[in-house]
Parts: C-alpha cells; sequence; structure tokens
C-alpha cells in the first residue's frame, strides 16, 4: 500500500487562528482553477477565514469564513468556486434474509471455482473495502478478523471507532465472517477498512467525505460503501471528488435515500453518475415504503429488516437504503475477486465491475430499468460467474421472483433514547422484529412521586425507528415503545424519562 500522499504534499497550508467575526463563521470548500498556493492561504486569512483541509482529488480546501466575505473571495481570480460545507446524514431507516436473497457468500450458492487441486470458494480475500460511516466497532468477533484499520476525519485520529452504531451495522453486511455465529456478510474474507466520517450524532460534513475519499485513492481502495447523505446539493466541488475518484478506478456504492416515491427524490452523492445508486427491497422483492425513487437508481438490493452486528459485540435488525447499499458493495468485491479483467484497456477496472453488476442484475418492475429497481436486484451469483468469464449458456439464470419466507421475528424493541431541545423531544429506538406493522408510543406524565399516567401518543411506521413530538408544557416526562402487527403486540420496550423545560 502506498503511503499517504498527505505527507509528501510540497506545500502545506498554515492553519491561522483569527477571533470569531461578528459575522459569525461559516464552513465552507473553496475550489481553485489551479492547486492552492501559499498565497491562497494568505488571501483566506486577510479575508478572516481559516484552512481546515487541503484536498488531492480536487484543488479545493474545507475552511470557514465571516459571512461577510464569501462574495469577495468568490469575485477573486483564480477561485472557481465557493460552496457551503453542508451536513450529510445516515440512509438508516431467518436472520441475514437479504445476503442469502442476493445469493452471497458465493459459498452458499453451490459455485465453486478451481484453486490448484482443490475447489476454494470466492469469499473476496484481499479485496480492500472502505465504509465511509459513523465507524466500526472493530473489537466486534463477527469483525474483528477482517478490520485493518482506517480513519477518523470527525476527531482527526487514526481511531475509527464507532460511536453510533450505524457503521458497524453496515460493514457486518459487506463483512461479517462466515462462521456459524450472528450475521454473515456478502463477501466475508474482505479486507475492512472504517472511515469516520459521521459524529455520535449520525452527521457528518462534506469536507470529512472528501477527505476520505482522497484516503480511500490514495490507499488503494478497491470499494467505498457510502450509506449516507443528503437531499441538498452541495455543489461542484462534491461533484467534482466524486468524478476524480471514479477515474481514479474506485468502485463508488451508496445508497439513493430514504425521501419516498416520487419523480425524482435520490439523494446526494447517489445521484451522481460516478456513484452505485442503491433502492431497497422488501423479502418479498418489493420496494420498500422508504426507499428513494428516480431516474438516477440503478440496483436494488435488500434494505428492509436487515439483520447484521452492532456495537457492542451484538447483531440487530435496522432498515434503510443504508442496508440496502453494503449488499452491493460485497458483491463488487466478490467480482473484483473473481478475476475480472480491464476489457476496454483504459487502466481499470471499476467500470468492468459496474457493468457486471448491472447485466447480471433480476429485473423487478417493469421491463427494463426503471426509476425504482434501476437495473433491478442484484445477484451475486449471476454476476461472478459473468466476472469469471462462463460462457452464456454456463451462466446460471437469476431466478428470484417468488422469495422464500423469511422466519417472523416479532421481539420488542430496545435501546430507547430520548433527547429534549426546549420542548422538542427527540425519540430513537432499535427494531428487533422484521414482521410489525407500526409502532406504537405512549408517553407518561408524572403525577406524584414515582407514579405516571400513561397515554397513547402516536402510531410510527414500521420503517421508521424515530420520533420527533412536541410537548405542550414542561415537565417531566417518561415514554415506551412497542411493536405492533395486527391486533398482536410485543412487550414494552425499556422507559426512558426526560426533563422538559
Amino acid at each position: 500500500m502506498r503511503k499517504s500522499k498527505s505527507s509528501l504534499v510540497l506545500l502545506t497550508f498554515v492553519i491561522l487562528q483569527f477571533p470569531l467575526s461578528a459575522w459569525g463563521e461559516i464552513p465552507v470548500l473553496i475550489r481553485f482553477r489551479e492547486n492552492p498556493r501559499q498565497a491562497d492561504a494568505a488571501l483566506i486569512a486577510r479575508n478572516g477565514g481559516r484552512v481546515h483541509r487541503q484536498f488531492q482529488l480536487v484543488p479545493a480546501v474545507a475552511a470557514t469564513l465571516p459571512a461577510r466575505a464569501i462574495a469577495a473571495l468568490r469575485a477573486t481570480p483564480g477561485v472557481e468556486a465557493v460552496e457551503l460545507d453542508g451536513t450529510v446524514e445516515l440512509h438508516d431507516y431467518d436472520t441475514v434474509w437479504g445476503v442469502k436473497r442476493i445469493r452471497a457468500p458465493i459459498v452458499h450458492s453451490g459455485l465453486w471455482v478451481e484453486d490448484g487441486a482443490e475447489p476454494a470458494p470466492i469469499l473476496a480475500t484481499g479485496v480492500r473495502v472502505a465504509v465511509l460511516d459513523t465507524g466500526v466497532d472493530y473489537h466486534h468477533l463477527d469483525l474483528a478478523p477482517n478490520y485493518m484499520g482506517g480513519y477518523d476525519f470527525v476527531n482527526n485520529d487514526a481511531d475509527p471507532w464507532d460511536d453510533h452504531g450505524h457503521g458497524t451495522h453496515v460493514a457486518g453486511t459487506v463483512a461479517a465472517l462466515l462462521n456459524g455465529i450472528g450475521a454473515v456478510g456478502a463477501a466475508p474474507e474482505v479486507d475492512l477498512y472504517a472511515l469516520k466520517v459521521m459524529n455520535a450524532n449520525g452527521t457528518g460534513s462534506w469536507s470529512a467525505v472528501l477527505a476520505a475519499l482522497d484516503w480511500a485513492v490514495q490507499n488503494e481502495m478497491h470499494i467505498v460503501n457510502l450509506s449516507i447523505g443528503s437531499s441538498v446539493d452541495p455543489g461542484t466541488t462534491v461533484q467534482a471528488a466524486f468524478d476524480n475518484a471514479y477515474a481514479a478506478g474506485l468502485v463508488i456504492v451508496s445508497s439513493a435515500g430514504n425521501s419516498g416515491l416520487g419523480e425524482d427524490t435520490v439523494g446526494f452523492p447517489a445521484k451522481y453518475e460516478s456513484v452505485i445508486a442503491v433502492a431497497s427491497t422488501t423479502t418479498s422483492n418489493s420496494r420498500s415504503s422508504f426507499s428513494s425513487t428516480g431516474p438516477d437508481v440503478e440496483l436494488a438490493a435488500p434494505g428492509s429488516s436487515i439483520y447484521s452486528t452492532v456495537s457492542g459485540g451484538g447483531y440487530g435488525w435496522k432498515s434503510g437504503t443504508s442496508m440496502a447499499a453494503p449488499h452491493v458493495a460485497g458483491t463488487a468485491a466478490l467480482v473484483i475477486a473473481s478475476g475480472i479483467i480491464d476489457l476496454d484497456g483504459d487502466g481499470r477496472i471499476n467500470d468492468e465491475v459496474r457493468w457486471v453488476l448491472q447485466s447480471t442484475a433480476v429485473d423487478l418492475g417493469p421491463e427494463g430499468r426503471d426509476d425504482h429497481f434501476g437495473y433491478g436486484l442484484i445477484d451475486a451469483v449471476a454476476a461472478v460467474q459473468l466476472a469469471a468469464g462462463e460462457e452464456d449458456d454456463q451462466i446460471e439464470e437469476p431466478e428470484p421472483v417468488e422469495p422464500e419466507p423469511v422466519a417472523p421475528i416479532f421481539d420488542a424493541p430496545s435501546n430507547l433514547t430520548a433527547t429534549a431541545s426546549g420542548r422538542e423531544v427527540t425519540l430513537t429506538w432499535q427494531d428487533n422484529s422484521n414482521v410489525e406493522e407500526a409502532f406504537e408510543v405512549y408517553c407518561g406524565v408524572r403525577i406524584r412521586g414515582n407514579n405516571y399516567d400513561w397515554n397513547h401518543l402516536t402510531y410510527v411506521d414500521a420503517d421508521t425507528t424515530t420520533l420527533v413530538t412536541t410537548m405542550s408544557s414542561g415537565g417531566t416526562y417518561r415514554f415506551r415503545v412497542r411493536a405492533v402487527a395486527g391486533d398482536e403486540t410485543t412487550a414494552w420496550s425499556e422507559q426512558v424519562q426526560i426533563r422538559v423545560r
């Protein structure tokens, strides 16, 4: 693996400390016509700004600027763009049914390739996959043997520990070991890297994402998975970085978003041509109700009630296009491991990987590519066979369409948490069922001592594990949640108490 270019950059920016402007500081991405020089750093400093990061994929820096300085900097010769460094959010909304549905890992399908005298399964050994997310619980027994390192671009250190949980769940769908315990990933022998770009609250900046893309290219990753995104266009600098990363050879996989049905609800970066946008499917091969739709959807994969690794060494279910994307990232790793070659001679294979995934997807919905499923449901067996050069008449015909039933699980929600901002309360919990139709939320009002008057607050859609509600007055409240399916309910979750002022 090459030494990171960040240690070889001849020109470094001096980060100057300035007092906050009376106007406040705004995080921005500043792109120059040419690679930025020391004079450009001085220009930013003269305008009251501070540089935080310099990128390799694009001639740009991440900085903070007083609001009053933005217009002047945009008008400066040599400055191509000054764009907001906006926020990125998580696309989180028989066990491991999803990995089984896409027919991965390959050992499950009965497909074997010759390795000398002995047959060996394709498990993506040595393929490097970086998960750009909240980090990874690298002590988890199902992930630790595959974990190879990474970086924390939130806290700027080499310890990408997952203090949220989302990244660990995503990583398990890619890389959980084939060991008969807990979950299993689509590619259970990849080299797994964690690039932490999201904080403990599940939000992050585009500048952290761009820095992670730099790292992925410099450290020769094969695939990056981004189960994150934004409905707001982050601008031309971010798009250029993704396009340049793709041109450098990265397979870039991203969740399409959880904005639901519409003419074009796919978020960024999934909307970019350089990125594989992944929609979510259910156990019946239908579109998950939350899954974004539009002309940029490229592939579909299981994303409803996906069982995978969770922080602290356990396992749990989550739903969202966040859960769909790593099925595709893992399958892409299997395709690379199968020995796919550079057919067009452009010096990279990510375009061939993409073609294979599209060509072997199982068509769902209207015939041909459509706005709900793209080219269709990912199929690992067919993809590996095509990539390995099997003759057309030897390629196993994908047969999806009568999905096998998934064992029903109807357990109480857990890990209920509450936070308050003024009188607005945000509740989040972990979904531990795969057959519920909704969640029922109750609120308890303290009446005296430790006694509470409990009342039904609302129902929440089964694909949602977050509720934001506004209390009518200050006081101490308790909340509890249970799953509902028809006339049946689970036990209550644990209670959580919060003081609202």
